[in-house]
C-alpha cells in the first residue's frame, strides 16, 4: 500500500468510530473550534488529510506549464487520481480516477441519506469528495537546506496537518443557490498579491481546541499557548482560511480542456461591500467554498517556542517570494500576503445534485463531514 492509500485507509478508519454528528474529533479529542464558527445554516464539508505531494504545479494557472512552469511550491489535498497532480489534470480525470491500491479519496465528504450509486460512499452513507485543492507550502526561513528531496525553494518545509473545505451559504437564501458547474477550476486569494488582501477573501489566525485568536489577514507573528480543558486537543495550529468568489459569470463555459476557469471579471462575493449581499445581474450564486487548512505549531515548530508562545516570524508561504527562490534572486513580501488557495473540481453532476437537494434545498441541514464541519 502506498503513502496515499495509507492515509486514505486510516481517515477511513474513523468512519466507524466517529459519527458524523459526534462532538468528538477524528483524533479522539472533544470538538475544537473546526466545529463552532459555522454561522451558516445550510452546508456541507469535506475533511482532507495532506497527500504528501508537495510541488511546483498548477494546472488551473499554469496548464502543461505553459507559458512556463508555477515560481512556487504547492502542497496537495484531495488528490484522488493515482499519481497525483499534474500539469495536465483535468475536473474529468479526478471524476473518473479509479481507486488507489483498493483504497478511497483521502477527502471524506459529508454524509447524504441517498447518495447516487458510484458516489463512493461507505456503510455509512459517507461520500467521497474526488475534488483537488492545493495551497502554497509553509516554509521557515531560518533553516536553508537547498538538497532537502522535500523542499524545491531550499527552506525547510512545515507539513500541513489538514484542511477542512467548508461549503456553505453566504447571505444568499440557500434555496437561491444553484450547483456550481462540476468543471469548475477555480481559484481565490492572489499568489502576486502587493498589499493585505479583503479580509472577505483571507483570513489568518491561531488556534488551540476553542480558543482563537491573532485573528487578521496577514500572518500573525506568534501564537500564544495556553490552558486546555480535559480531553480537547492541547496542540497549537496556524490556520489560514481562504475563501472563493460564491458569484459566478451565467455565461461561464469549460475550455478546450474541459476546465470552467473564471476570469476576474466572472467572479464576486456577497460579502464585498461593494456587492452588497446579492450577486450582480447576469450572475448566479454558488455555495461559498472555503478552505482552511492548519499547520501544528506543537509538533513541528518547538525550536521556535519562546515561553507560551510560538514565535512565527521566520515562516513564509512560498508564494511570499517575488523572484526566484532556488538562486535568491528575489525578494519577500510581507509574511502570508500572498495568501491563495485552488480548487478543481471532482464532484460528479449526479452528486452535486443530491449534495444541493439535501443540504441546501430540503431546509436548514449542516451535512457536515465526520470531523463534524467548520474551518
Amino acid at each position: 500500500m502506498n503513502s496515499k492509500a495509507a492515509i486514505a485507509a486510516a481517515v477511513f478508519a474513523m468512519v466507524s468510530l466517529v459519527p458524523a454528528a459526534s462532538s468528538v474529533g477524528g483524533n479522539g479529542y472533544r470538538a475544537s473550534i473546526d466545529n463552532q464558527d459555522d454561522p451558516s445554516t445550510n452546508s456541507w464539508s469535506a475533511h482532507c488529510p495532506f497527500t504528501e505531494e508537495i510541488g511546483k504545479i498548477d494546472p488551473i494557472v499554469f496548464f502543461n506549464n505553459q507559458p512556463h512552469p508555477p515560481t512556487h511550491v504547492h502542497i496537495f489535498f484531495g488528490d484522488y487520481i493515482a499519481g497525483g497532480v499534474t500539469s495536465t489534470t483535468t475536473p474529468t480525470q479526478l471524476r473518473n480516477a479509479e481507486l488507489i491500491d483498493g483504497e478511497y479519496t483521502t477527502c471524506i465528504g459529508p454524509t447524504l441519506r441517498t447518495p447516487p450509486a458510484g458516489a463512493c460512499q461507505t456503510s455509512t452513507r459517507v461520500v467521497c469528495d474526488k475534488s483537488a485543492y492545493w495551497v502554497p507550502q509553509l516554509e521557515d526561513t531560518s533553516v536553508r537546506d537547498p538538497n532537502d528531496p522535500n523542499s524545491p525553494d531550499g527552506w525547510k518545509p512545515i507539513p500541513p496537518a489538514y484542511v477542512l473545505v467548508y461549503y456553505r451559504n453566504e447571505l444568499v437564501p440557500a434555496d437561491a443557490i444553484d450547483a456550481f458547474d462540476p468543471n469548475l477550476s477555480i481559484v481565490a486569494g492572489s499568489a502576486m498579491a502587493m498589499q493585505p488582501q479583503a479580509s472577505w477573501i483571507v483570513k489568518w489566525s491561531c488556534v488551540q481546541a476553542r480558543n482563537q485568536s491573532r485573528v487578521g489577514v496577514l500572518m500573525p507573528a506568534s501564537c500564544p499557548i495556553g490552558q486546555v480543558q480535559d480531553g480537547e486537543n492541547p496542540d497549537v495550529y496556524l490556520r489560514m482560511v481562504i475563501t472563493f468568489p460564491n458569484c459566478l459569470d451565467a455565461n461561464l463555459r469549460s475550455n478546450g480542456h474541459g476546465m470552467a476557469i473564471p476570469t476576474s471579471d466572472q467572479t464576486a462575493y456577497t460579502t464585498d461591500p461593494q456587492v452588497g449581499g446579492t450577486c450582480p445581474d447576469g450572475f448566479v450564486s454558488i455555495p461559498t467554498i472555503q478552505v482552511g487548512a492548519r499547520w501544528n505549531l506543537s509538533v513541528y515548530l518547538q525550536s521556535h517556542r519562546s515561553g507560551q508562545s510560538f514565535d512565527l516570524r521566520d515562516l513564509y508561504l512560498s508564494s511570499d517570494f517575488m523572484g526566484d527562490p532556488v538562486r535568491g534572486h528575489g525578494t519577500w513580501v510581507t509574511r502570508g500576503q500572498s495568501a491563495h488557495a485552488d480548487f478543481e473540481s471532482g464532484w460528479s453532476d449526479e452528486l452535486l445534485a443530491e449534495l444541493m437537494h439535501e443540504c441546501f434545498h430540503s431546509g436548514p441541514r449542516n451535512c457536515g463531514s465526520i470531523r463534524g464541519g467548520g474551518t
